[in-house]
């Protein structure tokens, strides 16, 4: 029952993203890189709204997201 992902910072465009690491997992085991492509990460995470408090909210994604 517990939520697992991660918090991907991409410094040079200045974004977050939150990524499940179910699809982390998946993504290594199908295609054992260095690295997860830019689309990728776009197209299977949620972009996180970095604020002044909370720097970087991500519970309202989980919340619409796993917490169903």
């Amino acid at each position: 029952g517990a939520v697992a992902f991660f918090l991907i910072d991409i410094v040079k465009q200045d974004e977050v993203y939150l990524v499940p690491a179910t699809y982390v997992c998946d993504f290594y085991e199908e295609k054992p890189r260095g690295s997860i492509p830019l689309d990728e990460i776009r197209s299977h995470g949620y972009r996180v709204e970095e604020k002044y408090n909370p720097r970087l909210d991500y519970l309202p994604i989980l919340d619409a997201h796993f917490f169903l």
